[in-house]
This record gives C-alpha cells, sequence and structure tokens, in this order.
C-alpha cells in the first residue's frame, strides 16, 4: 500500500472507483504530456544505449549514430518537461489543502525518502554498484517533492514562483561560483559536474517542479482558462523564436560526455524553450484532445498512470535487453528496433499492471 500510494504522488489526479468519474475528474491533457513524455523517453533511452552505453559517452562513436542525433534533440524537447509533469502531479495529490499540517508533510517525507531510496536500488540493478550513488530523477523529486511540500505549507505561493525563477536564473552564476568544490557529492546535487553521474542538479531543475507544482495550482484554481491559455500560448510562443533566433532551443549534443553540461546544464534560454513547449503541448491537448476517449486500459490511461514503474523498470530492463541483443543478436538498426517494440510491451504491460493493481485495492485520492 505504501508503494502505491507513493506511485500516486508520481501520477496525481483522482482516482475513483467509477471509469466514468475518473475521467472526468482527472486533468486528461496532463495525461496526455505524461504518456507522450513516457513513449519517448524509451525511444530515447534505447537509440542512446545502443551507441552509447556508458553514461560518460564515447570518445568512438559510430557514424550512425549522428544520424539520430537531430531526432534525438527533437525528442528530447518532449522527455525532459517530464519533471514538470511530476510537479504537477503534487499539487492534484494534495488536492484542496491549504495546509499540510505535520502529518501531511511526515507523509510526504515518507515518499520522498522512498523514491530516493529506489533510485539508488535502480542504479545497483541496471548499472552496477560503481554508478550505486549516481545522483538521477527519482531522487531529484524525491527531494523536490519535500521541498515543495515545505513551501506549500509555510508560504504563499507568490514566493514559490519568486523561488522557481531564482533557481533558474541563477544556476549559470552558482555554477561559477562553486566551481572549484564540484566534486564534491552535495555540490555536484546542487550544480551537476562534467562527470556524468549527476543528471538533475537541484540548479536549475527545481525550477520544473515549481512551475509544474504552481500551474496545476492555478488550473485547479481558476475555472476561466481561456485567458491563462492564450497568455501561455503567446508567450511560450515567443520564447521559443528566441530560443530558435539565437540557436539556443536544443541541447549541445555532446557525444563524449551525452549524459553531461550539455543537457543538464544547459543555458536559461534553452530551459525556457523547454517549459514553453510543455506549455503548447498542455494548452493544445486541452483544446484539441480533452474529450479524448481513454479506456481503462488504452494507452493513455496505462502510461501516465503507470509512469513511476514503467521508467524504474524500464531503466533496468531496458539498459539490459540493450546489451543482450548487441552481444547475441546484432547491433544492426532493426535490431535496435525490434528491442524499443519489445520495451514499449513491456512498458504497457507495467502500466496494465499498476491499472489492474490500483483498481482492485479500490484507492481513493482527492483532487
Amino acid at each position: 500500500m505504501f508503494i502505491c500510494k507513493t506511485i500516486i504522488i508520481l501520477e496525481g489526479l483522482l482516482i475513483k472507483k467509477s471509469n466514468h468519474k475518473m475521467q472526468k475528474r482527472r486533468w486528461q491533457s496532463l495525461d496526455i504530456v505524461k504518456s507522450v513524455g513516457v513513449l519517448l523517453m524509451i525511444v530515447l533511452h534505447v537509440i542512446i544505449w545502443w551507441y552509447i552505453p556508458l553514461d560518460y559517452g564515447g570518445s568512438k562513436i559510430q557514424d550512425r549514430f549522428y544520424f539520430f542525433v537531430p531526432f534525438l534533440k527533437f525528442i528530447g524537447l518532449f522527455v525532459i518537461i517530464l519533471p514538470i509533469t511530476a510537479g504537477a502531479s503534487l499539487r492534484f495529490y494534495l488536492g484542496k489543502k491549504t495546509k499540510l499540517g505535520k502529518g501531511g508533510l511526515v507523509k510526504i517525507a515518507g515518499r520522498s525518502i522512498f523514491l530516493i531510496l529506489l533510485g539508488y536500488l535502480m542504479n545497483f540493478l541496471a548499472f552496477g554498484h560503481e554508478e550505486f550513488f549516481d545522483w538521477d530523477v527519482l531522487q531529484f523529486i524525491g527531494v523536490g517533492f519535500l521541498i515543495l511540500a515545505f513551501m506549500y505549507n509555510y508560504f504563499h505561493t507568490s514566493l514559490m514562483w519568486a523561488i522557481g525563477v531564482v533557481v533558474l536564473f541563477s544556476a549559470p552564476h552558482l555554477r561559477v561560483l562553486l566551481d572549484s568544490l564540484k566534486l564534491n557529492y552535495f555540490v555536484a546535487v546542487l550544480i551537476s559536474n562534467n562527470e556524468g553521474t549527476f543528471f538533475w542538479p537541484f540548479f536549475p531543475w527545481f525550477s520544473f517542479l515549481v512551475y509544474g507544482f504552481l500551474i496545476a495550482d492555478i488550473y485547479i484554481k481558476h475555472k476561466n482558462k481561456k485567458k491563462i491559455y492564450s497568455t501561455l500560448v503567446i508567450v511560450s510562443i515567443f520564447i521559443l523564436i528566441v530560443a530558435l533566433y539565437k540557436n539556443e532551443l536544443f541541447f549541445r549534443d555532446i557525444v563524449t560526455n551525452i549524459w553531461g553540461p550539455g543537457i543538464f546544464q544547459a543555458t536559461t534560454l534553452t530551459l525556457l524553450g523547454d517549459i514553453s513547449i510543455f506549455n503548447l503541448l498542455l494548452v493544445f491537448s486541452d483544446i484539441f484532445l480533452k474529450k479524448l476517449k481513454r479506456s481503462k486500459f488504452g494507452f493513455l490511461n496505462t502510461f501516465s498512470r503507470g509512469i513511476l514503474w514503467i521508467y524504474v523498470l524500464h531503466i533496468i530492463i531496458g539498459y539490459h535487453l540493450v546489451d543482450i541483443m548487441q552481444r547475441y543478436v546484432s547491433d544492426k538498426v532493426y535490431v535496435m528496433i525490434i528491442t524499443m517494440l519489445i520495451l514499449f510491451f513491456i512498458a504497457y504491460l507495467i502500466g496494465v499492471l499498476v491499472v489492474w493493481l490500483r483498481g482492485k485495492n479500490n484507492m481513493i485520492t482527492t483532487d
């Protein structure tokens, strides 16, 4: 039950015995963003693992990989926004509560610790003991959720906006200030380093959690969405135009350190571009796909509600499956595509299992 409740934090939103009520109360467009992000995450991971199996990249890369680089940079825009959806999901989990109280904070703290420990266990099972202490997305979200809950309980949302802005814009300056200490584990958690083992530093990525949390807060509190949506679209398109003009929309492809600073120490304008992609995907999903019919075990329902366990098991199974296929089958592109399809199917089965177990336990939260 404890694990299942943790899943609810990441997935957020209402769960009811009645599927009809569940469909009506869930934020459909957020589920669409999550589902698309999870699907493209699998694609991105498989391609990169196929050609660059080590976290810190490689000096000798097959020429074939460069064919996929523009595609990876494009779909990366949709994958990298998943932490925003996590922040939004936490806000829906908190529901209409204005204060959590000590009991609520203790619950969030327990679940945050669970996510952090799960992240380290995933490292070990996927990459071995040498990568056990890598700082990855589950550790980051675990810590981020605890801070968000604390801020929501004791401060006004206007201060949360301010903190999000400060975290986003101060990151480049903080990296310069703390550069001499970046090999320290806790400093690297704050700003990352070039070693390829710290993937989601607090600065600037906490701003993504804050943004998702506050966008969900606006969605919950304001009935008239048209003005909010029009503002988001106009501002987001402007930012994307500027980012494209300055050639800072896409992440830098540093193949010798593929999971390094090119992604996780991106420029502020690149990160604003990512937030803009989230805004546009969210708004257009809400406008054009809001009434999209969802079935209990359909793609949308299973991938959005099973996001935590799909991610964890995808990393563990996927990393080893890629190695097995290359060792014992072939490293050809068609085998990579077959591997990808296998992992799609496994992800779907995981999502189905999550939906089935949650329905069986009849867990109910409020939004």
